[in-house]
């Protein structure tokens, strides 16, 4: 599945990758999707039921475009059908 938008922000991690992973792919926010948190992420990436990545931190310390580069590379890796680890 394409990106549907072009992720330009650490900020969009999450809503990149949760509009353009696979369908077997799925990525959660914790403590639940509802949560939220300005600067404080922690997202879990799984490929059907196994847990593949943990991502968490703080926006304000991670290396910029750090997370925008990762996110790239994960959905080209999904897409191309190799296991992002």
């Amino acid at each position: 599945m394409p990106a549907k938008f072009l992720i330009e922000h650490d900020e969009e991690f999450y809503v990149f990758l949760k509009s353009g992973l696979p369908p077997r792919y799925r990525i959660e926010a914790q403590p639940s999707s509802s949560y939220y948190s300005e600067w404080s992420y922690h997202y879990e990436l799984y490929l059907e039921e196994r847990l593949l990545r943990t991502f968490e931190g703080d926006f304000r310390t991670v290396d910029r475009g750090s997370l925008v580069r990762e996110a790239r590379e994960l959905l080209a890796t999904a897409e191309g059908g190799t296991v992002p680890c």
